[in-house]
């Protein structure tokens, strides 16, 4: 089954894969951008903290999001701060990449989630 418009139901098949509620790591974050609810989803302790909140803010700052008219597609290309991006509307891959680490966007109103890798490996000393 692939993202519909619906936002409800493509939130409860997200956490339905992840494991939402069942697994202390992973989170959710309901923002607001541009007047469509967002649900963010990440591994707390695969992402970094500094990237997360700056994700959250970007999305949320009015001069820093787009509004309710573009697509998808310009919103991922034009607002989203980071290289690594992609977008699907497969609820077991976009599942797949949160479990990995990489944070995912859903958007009301969007058939497909948009995937920011954010992912943070610990430097370690011997």
């Amino acid at each position: 089954m692939k993202y519909s418009d619906d936002f409800i139901k493509n939130m409860e098949m997200t956490e339905e894969r992840i494991g939402f509620g069942k697994n202390f790591d992973c989170k959710k974050r309901i923002i607001d951008i541009s007047g469509r609810q967002a649900a963010f989803y990440f591994i707390s302790t695969m992402s970094s903290d500094a990237v997360i909140g700056d994700l959250i803010y970007r999305y949320q700052h009015p001069c820093c999001n787009p509004g309710v008219t573009v697509s998808i597609e310009t919103f991922a290309a034009g607002f989203v701060p980071y290289g690594d991006i992609s977008l699907s509307d497969d609820p077991d891959n976009v599942a797949l990449f949160i479990l990995s680490g990489v944070s995912a966007l859903i958007i009301e109103g969007y058939n497909r989630a948009i995937l920011t890798d954010t992912r943070s490996v610990p430097v370690r000393s011997i």
